[in-house]
């Protein structure tokens, strides 16, 4: 069966030790422009100790449990390069779920080659494969070897790798992952050797023949959009950044948030790192920089594709000069998860080091997936290292991540020796227009979601698209609700993009009149993630949105940076999400899923009272439905769901007086707080059972 969790895009490459794997899978993801993952690499990050490590002190049954979990992860990504430990493919249940994941391949070796390559190696590379026992003997290996073949030979590629250079055997994997079938459509894919000669997909994909491939898809879908797109209110240019074409927007901003974004934006101030200035310069003129104001702070929004690794954006981030003119940091913490940090550390530290010199301090501080990231118990571990790691004011924190690992990242760096400078460098769709912008912070108490939080703004927003390439495509579908919320409240240009969107990806009828109770999860899985693959396949289109996303929020934090009035416009969708939210254990629905179902219960009530058109409610209902998204409260029979959503309702940090206020729209682009019978109506959504769906997420 289909995995709803990706799109089949990654190719895995197994093997026994010694095969290059790694060595092969960087090259081979340089070679495709797809991210590189290792899984030993992300279970040492999880545990914090090296692979031999684990061995001796749990031992080998507690390495595989990580190794599974790690495989789990790995196989929810999308378009990433995936090494596998040589011992992966022994559970049958790994080997599933990275067959659903896209193309897997042997690289094949013989003993004599594996022996060779890890006496050349040395001592230490033998004892730091626990499996050898400290020694490395043929018939050892072939053991070895053989024990493991079965799991191997159920690759749908074999390659073999003896007397080949990396760069060869990259080619190879390239060529025979491109006449490969999608994994979802294949099934169990018998053995297929890699023949000389085989069309490469690096010099042009599309013209590789026979059948349907996930990276001649990808080709040959980009092919498509492309030509759609020559409809689309936009023109081709070059960036001058030597990234290849991109779009320049010719989208309406809101008259409200648009103006207020230009009129907030401040002067800069004329100290600055030195070598700054002139980099700056050129990327705001090339349109890939945003000034946010928020209050008394000004900071620099980067938006474009491959940013991490390039000194240029962080001297571009750090024009403004450090507070009390402090110099650059002495000390950076980056603040992120473990799989993030294998997917995009070494490209994040390459730059880090390209800005401030080979031998900069790096502090990586890791803190658990999703919302247990925001608790207390992670909160004091990170004071403890930066505490231990002898850490002064000069610190820098980057937050590397989505909107629970950006929102503790800044609670941290808001209170941490009464302030440090934050950066931000959001990987998620969500994080990138909503979370990494305006500055709120916050953790989770047992009571409710964002009890505890701060207002920090940070000191620069580094947002690179290419980390959205390897998101799961429910993840980038859950960050399209926070677009689409941006534009109900002051966007409707964006909004009429989202339905061009939509309805070229094959999502619902956006021109319809019904649908008011249409639901996405009744879709086909492959229909349901459509407009979310289409743009992940699309990064200029994405950057546009994103931009555009962006400057409505930054309009309204320019007015409102403390939730003092219009600001809270922006929780449109969230009163009735958090409580889903939290009624779901923060797992069975993700943040923007639960936006979602807010977003339209609150363009069903204003309908009910008369504030927005019926019409316009069922418009922007088959939008959500269409991108992907629920679009009504789940299980709205389940009593003690519904209790439990009312009572965290009840705890929105809205409420005033004793009252719930809400955010209903008007029309498209203009919203209203609203409060007495607007509440009522909000609460009467979640407790009417006709709206009720039985979500199978």
């Amino acid at each position: 069966m289909a995995n709803d969790r990706n799109s089949g895009t990654n190719i895995m490459l197994a093997g026994f030790m010694g095969t290059g794997k790694s060595s092969v899978g960087r090259c081979l993801a340089a070679m495709l422009g797809m991210a590189f993952l290792d899984t030993d690499a992300l279970i040492e990050a999880e545990a914090g100790a090296v692979i031999s490590e684990i061995f001796r002190t749990r031992g080998e049954t507690w390495f595989r449990r990580l190794e599974a979990r790690a495989v789990r992860q790995a196989s929810r990504l999308n378009n990433t390069v995936i090494s596998l430990g040589g011992g992966a493919l022994m559970d049958q249940r790994n080997i599933n779920a990275l067959k659903r994941a896209g193309v897997m391949v042997w690289l094949r070796t013989s003993p004599e080659n594996v022996l060779a390559r890890l006496q050349a190696e040395g001592a230490a590379s033998i004892h730091a494969r626990p499996v050898l026992e400290g020694r490395a003997e043929l018939e050892q290996v072939r053991s070895l070897m053989s024990m493991r073949e079965r799991g191997y030979r159920q690759a749908h590629v074999t390659i073999d790798t003896d007397g080949k250079r990396p760069e060869e055997i990259a080619r190879e994997v390239a060529r025979s992952a491109a006449r490969q079938p999608f994994a979802n459509e294949a099934g169990a894919c018998g053995e297929t050797s890699a023949a000389p000669g085989s069309p490469t997909i690096v010099a042009d994909p599309t013209i590789t023949a026979g059948g349907s491939s996930p990276l001649i898809d990808r080709a040959r879908q980009r092919q498509r959009w492309m030509s759609m797109l020559e409809t689309h209110p936009a023109f081709l240019r070059f960036d001058g950044g030597g990234s290849g074409p991109v779009r320049e927007s010719t989208w309406h901003i809101a008259d409200t948030a648009g103006e207020v974004g230009v009129a907030h934006q401040v002067a800069r101030c004329e100290v600055a790192f030195p070598q700054s200035t002139a980099v700056a310069h050129a990327y705001r003129h090339e349109g890939r920089v945003l000034d946010i104001a928020a209050g008394s702070a000004v900071y620099a929004y980067l938006l474009g594709h491959s940013l991490l690794s390039r000194s240029d954006t962080y001297e571009a981030a750090f024009e403004r000069p450090c507070p009390d003119g402090e110099a650059p940091p002495g000390t950076t913490i980056v603040i992120t998860a473990p799989l993030l940090r294998s997917l995009f550390g070494t490209s994040l530290e390459e730059g880090l080091r390209n800005w401030l010199g080979r031998n900069a301090r790096i502090v990586w501080a890791m803190v658990p997936n999703g919302e247990r990231a925001k608790s207390l118990p992670a909160l004091g571990r990170l004071y403890d290292l930066a505490a231990a790691s002898g850490a002064r004011r000069d610190l820098l924190v980057i937050a590397l991540g989505g909107g629970t690992v950006g929102d503790v990242a800044g609670f941290f760096a808001s209170t941490y020796m009464r302030g440090l400078r934050l950066v931000h460098v959001p990987t998620t769709l969500l994080a990138m227009v909503d979370s990494a912008v305006g500055g709120k912070t916050a953790i989770n108490l047992r009571a409710a979601k964002n009890l505890a939080g701060t207002f920090w703004q940070p000191v620069a927003v580094i947002a690179d698209i290419a980390t959205l390439g390897t998101l799961p495509l429910r993840d980038l579908t859950s960050g399209l609700a926070e677009v689409v919320k941006a534009a109900v409240i002051g966007d409707p240009g964006l909004f009429e993009i989202l339905e061009h969107v939509a309805r070229v990806a094959g999502g619902a009828d956006t021109h319809g009149t019904d649908g008011c109770r249409s639901t996405s999860f009744r879709r086909p899985r492959a229909a349901r993630f459509a407009a979310a693959r289409a743009l992940q396949q699309e990064p200029a289109l994405l950057r546009d949105i994103i931009r555009t996303a962006v400057m409505v929020k930054a309009g309204i934090v320019a007015m409102d940076e403390r939730d003092a009035g219009d600001r809270l416009l922006l929780n449109l969708g969230h009163t009735l999400g958090h409580a889903i939210e939290r009624a779901g254990g923060f797992r069975r629905w993700t943040h923007g899923e639960s936006v979602a179902i807010g977003l339209a219960a609150a363009c069903r009530a204003s309908a009910r009272l008369g504030y927005l058109q019926e019409e316009t409610s069922g418009r922007v209902i088959r939008l959500l439905a269409g991108l992907g998204l629920p679009t009504s409260v789940p299980h709205a029979d389940d009593g003690a769901l519904r209790e439990s959503i009312l009572a965290a309702m009840a705890l929105d940090k809205k409420a005033r007086g004793g009252g719930l206020r809400v955010v209903l729209p008007l029309s498209i682009g203009k919203c209203s707080v609203c409060d007495g019978p607007a509440a009522e109506a909000l609460m009467n959504e979640v407790v009417a059972k006709s709206s009720g769906r039985a979500c199978k997420w």
